[in-house]
């Protein structure tokens, strides 16, 4: 096989690369694109959220009272 004729061989197979990369890079998915493939998820009842929240609240209050007695010296 000629040199020239394997120049020419890789020269086409590279343009063809290039150019099969700027066909998939052109190709970005919106953002929303996909939501419509994508199943719709539960949404929980507010006042179930609201009792996790309280609860939540009630224990983050509760630690920091045991810290602050546990900074003072008590227990």
């Amino acid at each position: 096989m000629p040199l020239i004729h394997m120049q020419l061989c890789c020269e086409v197979v590279v343009l063809c690369l290039k150019v099969l990369v700027r066909i998939f890079i052109a190709r970005k998915p919106l953002l929303y694109s996909y939501q419509g493939s994508l199943p719709s998820l539960p949404v929980p009842a507010l006042q179930d959220t609201m009792k996790r929240v309280r609860s939540d609240y009630s224990s983050l209050r509760l630690q920091l009272l045991l810290i602050r007695s546990r900074l003072r010296g008590v227990g």
